[in-house]
């Protein structure tokens, strides 16, 4: 899946490179972000927009399934979540709101207010405790919350602050680019159910605070290794084995790193900071 800032937004075949189906929208409200369910059978995607609506559509049909405006703000995050049949809608916006929307009657059913103020970097659901929902802002801030999706009922799990739990750079000494501050990644890890994944910007200079992608344990509360990096994250994504870690730079570069060795081979061939990176389901391809 594709969008661009043109309001188009294109579905491809990935191993053949096809273009399958196009939306359009013409009055400026271009998609901001979007998301298909775990569940292969479940052959929907929503579209976060940058207005604050979400629009839910069938595939491959593009029927459209739901229109609702959870948000007053762009919309930077969204995924699907609930206990396998991707009920609720997760959102998040450029303001640190975090919303959880029922996909069949579009009624919000909570707000999250743990990062207002700053955008949210990542939302994640975690691949081995289904009521785990994760979220980063750019202010540092990581939170793990243990969610009930039937009845929307949220507690936090986890409440972390780069640099005040760990030693590395702290939010006022972050390194930026000509776009901005550099954002604070975080993922569950795909092997270990108790780790997170935490690609923390640094500061600008200084050997003690390059950047680096910390592998935070959740239970022990203490960070158990970590990987330094020549150059901030501007995205990450993990292979669903575990095998292989991708980090994209403002540097244009995109960075593949073995899992478990540390070592890394760069790649090259982007005009940009790279946006997002991720994985094909069998490993063979990184887009």
């Amino acid at each position: 899946m594709t969008a661009s800032e043109d309001g188009s937004l294109r579905v491809w075949v990935g191993r053949r490179s096809q273009q399958v189906m196009q939306f359009q929208v013409y009055d400026g409200n271009h998609c901001t972000a979007l998301a298909v369910p775990q569940a292969q059978d479940d052959r929907v995607l929503v579209a976060g927009y940058l207005d604050g609506t979400l629009k839910i559509f069938g595939l491959p049909e593009g029927d459209a399934r739901l229109r609702c405006k959870p948000h007053k703000a762009r919309i930077e995050q969204v995924l699907f979540g609930g206990n396998g049949d991707a009920s609720v809608v997760v959102s998040a916006t450029a303001f640190g709101e975090v919303a959880l929307t029922n996909r069949h009657n579009g009624l919000v059913t909570r707000r999250l207010f743990d990062h207002e103020g700053f955008a949210i970097d990542s939302l994640h659901v975690s691949p081995h405790h289904d009521g785990l929902l994760l979220a980063s802002s750019s202010d540092g801030h990581v939170t793990v919350w243990s969610v009930a999706w039937e009845t929307s009922s949220v507690a936090v799990a986890l409440d972390y602050q780069v640099g005040r739990d760990d030693g590395v750079a702290g939010v006022d000494e972050q390194g930026e680019d000509e776009q901005g501050p550099m954002p604070t990644l975080a993922l569950f890890s795909p092997v270990d159910d108790n780790q997170i994944l935490i690609a923390a910007p640094g500061s600008a200079s200084g050997e003690r605070r390059r950047p680096m992608v910390l592998f935070y344990d959740f239970v022990l509360r203490r960070t158990v290794r970590s990987l330094e990096l020549n150059q901030p994250a501007s995205t990450m994504a993990a292979s669903p084995g575990g095998e292989l870690l991708a980090v994209g730079t403002a540097d244009r570069l995109v960075k593949l790193i073995d899992f478990e060795e540390g070592t890394f081979q760069d790649f090259v061939g982007h005009i940009d900071r790279v946006s997002t990176v991720a994985f094909s389901p069998d490993v063979s391809r990184l887009a």
